[in-house]
């Protein structure tokens, strides 16, 4: 039977411009020609979204790492991660060509910038870390200090110019990694996942792109990592940008990704499984709790929490997040009670609005602890977009306690007024929107959907 050209086929064959069956899951086109097959499945392209007003090549401001890997360039370009046009030549140069400006603010993000990623503390152990590693890569240091520009200037010509150099020297060092996780690459692509979720664009895309290139889709048994503390961080970062119930408007799908990490967690040396993950400033036992929210039983999981021992401040943070966990739990499953699940004997669970009471007291208690000047290094603050999130939206008990919508306001001012990011924003007015519709039951998803925007709530 003779194959037919289609516009369908699968990726090898099209990128080899041959002809394709569109077989199925392997198309016989490639079997037949002893190539591997692509397979049909979406490929997503990570390249800067932004005209570059000054088109710096890597060629032009680099020394040093000679590249020369033809199969790690067709690897590349099919995950995403490299535009054919950053591979004209097989050989690359790479080399630590940070600039003045992108160093001094690189130093900067250590000392302040860097705060703003974290729900822990100031004092955080990751600082050495950063530093360490991005001697190592240069595009480690420009993402950092794209990011230290953006949290100063906003999304200003500088910013784009030093953004589309990062991205070209990132590229350029995934191309010189072969495949292979090198710490200070994988963290600079989790930050480049950063710098367009601070913008308001849609970077799940991105997240999956580094889980394809490292094959980190499927089991992850064969991680050796145990003993890698920056790569360990990395990953459970992954793991909290990739939670179900922190995205908003996401148009790619969860990976499941800190379910299947955790299984691998338990074997690495002098590692807390119930300690707090920095970014999220959320203890990992209730961070496992929330990758399954959409199970019938997360409801009692929530309330059942034991908890772990932190600050007092924390505390507030983490019972906000239970309660705020119930009653996002809740509104998933409000359409259809198929499924559901009865709590374990003898266990009462609240009603809705006695735990968005409790939501907002815990919240309340956490803005009031954070006045302290004992608290000062803290940055749990950091952590309320989610809970503050959750109970915004509770609409119709807010229109029945309409005292409580002002205690929303008055969190939305004193946990919220430093983020000045786009993510932010777009999130506030999405619930001003929510509050202002006729009927105050805005779909949320379709809304951002329809307006190609992804929001993170952590």
């Amino acid at each position: 039977m003779p194959i037919q050209r289609s516009r369908g086929g699968c990726h090898t064959c099209k990128k080899r411009k041959r002809k394709c069956d569109e077989t199925r899951p392997e198309c016989r086109a490639c079997q037949s020609r002893g190539n591997t097959c692509g397979g049909y499945d979406l490929q997503l392209r990570w390249n800067s979204s932004y005209p570059s007003p000054t088109a710096i090549t890597v060629a032009e401001r680099s020394e040093g790492i000679l590249v020369n890997n033809r199969d790690e360039e067709l690897r590349l370009r099919d995950t995403g991660l490299m535009q054919s046009s950053s591979l004209s030549t097989p050989c690359t140069v790479v080399g630590d060509h940070a600039d003045e400006v992108e160093q001094q603010a690189f130093q900067r993000f250590l000392s302040s910038g860097v705060h703003a990623l974290y729900a822990t503390t100031i004092n955080a152990w990751i600082k050495p870390l950063i530093a360490e590693h991005s001697r190592n890569s240069s595009a480690l240091l420009i993402v950092c200090a794209n990011i230290q520009i953006l949290i100063e200037e906003g999304s200003s010509l500088q910013f784009h110019s030093h953004f589309d150099r990062a991205l070209k020297i990132f590229q350029v060092e995934l191309f010189a990694s072969n495949g292979a996780i090198k710490p200070p690459t994988l963290g600079a692509g989790l930050l480049l996942c950063t710098l367009s979720l601070l913008q308001g664009l849609q970077w799940t895309q991105h997240l999956l792109c580094m889980a394809d290139l490292y094959d980190l889709r499927g089991d992850l048994n064969g991680l050796r990592i145990e003993r890698d503390m920056y790569t360990r961080h990395c990953l459970e970062v992954m793991g909290v940008m990739d939670l179900p119930n922190l995205v908003l408007g996401r148009h790619t799908q969860c990976m499941g990704f800190w379910k299947r990490l955790r299984k691998v967690q338990d074997r690495w040396s002098h590692y807390d499984m119930d300690g707090v993950e920095p970014i999220s400033g959320i203890p990992r036992s209730l961070l496992d709790i929330c990758a399954r929210i959409d199970e019938p039983a997360a409801d009692s999981r929530f309330w059942l929490w034991q908890g772990v021992i932190g600050e007092f401040t924390q505390c507030h943070l983490w019972d906000a997040w239970r309660f705020a966990g119930m009653l996002d739990h809740r509104r998933r499953w409000r359409p259809s009670s198929v499924g559901a699940t009865h709590p374990p004997t003898g266990v009462i669970l609240p009603s809705s609005t006695q735990l968005m009471f409790r939501l907002l007291s815990a919240l309340d208690a956490l803005r009031i602890g954070l006045k302290q000047k004992e608290n000062s290094h803290m940055l749990v603050a950091n952590a309320t977009l989610y809970p503050w999130f959750v109970a915004s939206t509770e609409v119709g008990i807010l229109n029945e306690y309409p005292s409580w919508m002002s205690a929303t306001e008055q969190l939305r001012d004193d946990l919220l007024a430093s983020d000045s990011s786009q993510n932010s924003r777009i999130l506030m007015e999405l619930v001003s929107d929510i509050h202002q519709s006729p009927d105050q039951s805005l779909d949320i998803e379709r809304s951002l959907l329809a307006k190609s925007v992804e929001i993170a709530l952590f």
